[in-house]
């Protein structure tokens, strides 16, 4: 699980160094954020090829990782890799889900910026209907709310937020795939950290089994205002 070293300087332009954030790792691409960098460290999650999933902390002035694992009972599955968030108390908040089952879970640093202790695992709304995946975690500073975006089954997106990671909102359906209600929908975000989240979707894999599936790509966007309230528009700003 390679990465780069550091920024292009005249000595190293055009020639990063690689170094290892882990022996043993994989993740998706549409688990969000996979890594993150804070005050000159990277944070990086991943599920090992024993369907552990683990997190590495790799400090750039100094060359030196550390790594945990968060939770050894998982399937072998790259949906499984967790989301990791830096909270604004310093704290490390991942979360992560077990493709075959319902719900999501989700574990906090005991300290900031401090991967060596976790507090135990916490499963939260294990109610839904179908397997949950892909959790997108981002914070929106204008309503102070952390948000877990996540895939719910193969053709919804859902949404939950918490401001203290003890009690979440129930989940809301902020996109459904359209055309065929059991096609995977695949979505990346970006948020300005205030009070706006832009993201792409497909309506389906563009391929299935092998075959090709008329798969569109779209765009929207969803603002928050200070009490909380939600508001979706298209690439037009039209709602």
């Amino acid at each position: 699980m390679p990465g780069w070293n550091g920024p292009r300087t005249a000595h190293n332009r055009g020639t990063p160094r690689p170094y290892q954030l882990a022996p043993d790792g994989l993740w998706t691409w549409f688990t969000s954020p996979v890594a993150v960098f804070h005050n000159g460290a990277t944070y990086c999650g991943y599920v090992k090829k024993n369907g552990t999933q683990g997190i590495t902390k790799y400090v750039h002035a100094t060359g030196s990782a550390t790594a945990f694992e968060l939770a050894t009972n998982a399937e072998i599955d790259d949906h499984n890799n967790p989301a990791i968030l830096i909270r604004t108390d310093g704290k490390i908040a991942t979360a992560f889900s077990i493709h075959t089952e319902s719900g999501f879970r989700q574990r906090i640093s005991t300290s900031a910026e401090d991967i060596s202790a976790f507090d135990a695992v916490v499963s939260d709304w294990p109610s839904n209907p179908n397997q949950n995946s892909y959790q997108n975690l981002l914070y929106l500073s204008v309503p102070g709310r952390y948000y877990n975006m996540y895939r719910e089954g193969q053709s919804k997106r859902r949404a939950a937020w918490t401001t203290d990671w003890s009690t979440w909102s129930a989940p809301s359906t902020w996109v459904q795939s359209g055309i065929l209600a059991d096609k995977n929908c695949y979505t990346k975000h970006i948020s300005n950290g205030t009070n706006r989240v832009d993201f792409v979707f497909t309506d389906m894999s563009p391929t299935e089994n092998g075959n090709p599936l008329p798969s569109s790509v779209f765009h929207g966007y969803m603002t928050v205002d200070a009490e909380g309230v939600q508001s979706f528009f298209n690439s037009s700003g039209a709602s």
